[in-house]
């Protein structure tokens, strides 16, 4: 591997760590707040949500799309899904212990089963990386295994959300705050895509950018039929009229100004990475650049947006704040 690459390598990681911190620090910050019972599963799944990401990132790696396989690329990829697998074990266990001090049926809720198909998902993938010599075999096994743990964790994670700070999974809240999630991976993945100069992915980054329109545009939709229906008639004034009504006048009215704004950030990325290329080399490195800082701005402004909406349901579910 060359300098110019393991300098790129080198910002990649860089990246995505910086992703990967604004996202864990947001979310501990949610889960101390809304149960510090939940305080020890929220962190374990939150590392591992990290891990996971690492894990797609080295896969990626190793399949030359996001740069050349270096020698440790296997290891580290290795290591990763081994790592991860036995974070969604912890993290499982961790939800079981806390659920029964809770005295309700350990998978009364789609949260607990869903949380149980990791937890299978993930003992296939350490058992087999551990005991298994030849893996080339299991590969495409492994794939199925591995895409299919990715698509669950943000459905998963927005079902955890939704019970941390609603004191329920409700299905209004958790469709708005899994779309909100999803929305957020798939930026982390445009900045991934247009982090390198030399592999540049163009139609992936775009395709990336297109999901994360398609779930603003649906978490809009869900989010404003919440507030009429719901929230403006039956919680607002309990926000207003309770310990934090500064939730609904300051945070409130920001996250809708900004959720208004949020659409059209999104669609102008998705449209620079569609057309923005004309075919010349500097071109298209004006559009990855354009395209990356864009998509930090909109990745920066969702999780502002995820932790206002997260303080909102507190606020408006008082019991949830408290010890379960």
């Amino acid at each position: 591997m060359s300098t110019v690459q393991k300098r790129e390598s080198g910002r990649r990681q860089v990246y995505f760590a910086m992703a990967a911190a604004l996202v864990t620090v947001s979310g501990l910050l949610l889960i101390l707040l809304s149960s510090p019972r939940w305080f020890g599963h929220g962190l374990v799944s939150l590392m591992g949500l990290v891990s996971g990401g690492l894990v797609v990132v080295a896969g990626a790696t190793m399949a030359g799309r996001l740069s050349r396989p270096g020698p440790d690329t296997y290891r580290e990829h290795r290591f990763q899904g081994i790592l991860f697998g036995l974070l969604m074990l912890a993290a499982f266990g961790l939800g079981l212990v806390a659920t029964a001090k809770t005295g309700k049926p350990l998978f009364g809720s789609l949260h607990g089963w869903l949380g149980l198909a990791v937890a299978v998902l993930a003992t296939f993938q350490v058992v087999s990386s551990l005991l298994v010599r030849n893996r080339k075999r299991l590969r495409p096994i492994h794939r199925l295994v591995g895409y299919s743990s990715a698509l669950l964790l943000p459905l998963q994670a927005g079902l955890g959300l939704a019970a941390g700070v609603t004191g329920a999974t409700r299905v209004l809240v958790t469709g708005h705050s899994t779309l909100g999630i999803a929305v957020l991976v798939a930026l982390i993945w445009v900045i991934v895509e247009t982090s390198q100069q030399e592999q540049f992915h163009l139609e992936r980054a775009s395709f990336a950018a297109w999901a994360a329109v398609i779930g603003i545009l649906l978490a809009w939709l869900i989010g404003g039929y919440h507030y009429l229906t719901v929230y403006g008639p039956q919680l607002k004034s309990v926000v207003l009229n309770g310990e934090w009504p500064w939730a609904h006048r300051i945070m409130m009215e920001a996250k809708e100004h900004l959720f208004l704004f949020l659409p059209v950030v999104s669609g102008a990325l998705a449209l620079l990475l569609s057309t923005g290329d004309n075919g010349r080399p500097e071109s298209r490195e004006d559009v990855r650049r354009a395209a990356l800082l864009t998509a930090w701005f909109a990745l920066c402004t969702l999780t502002v947006l995820l932790v206002f909406g997260a303080f909102i349901s507190m606020a408006a579910h008082p019991a949830a704040r408290l010890y379960q």
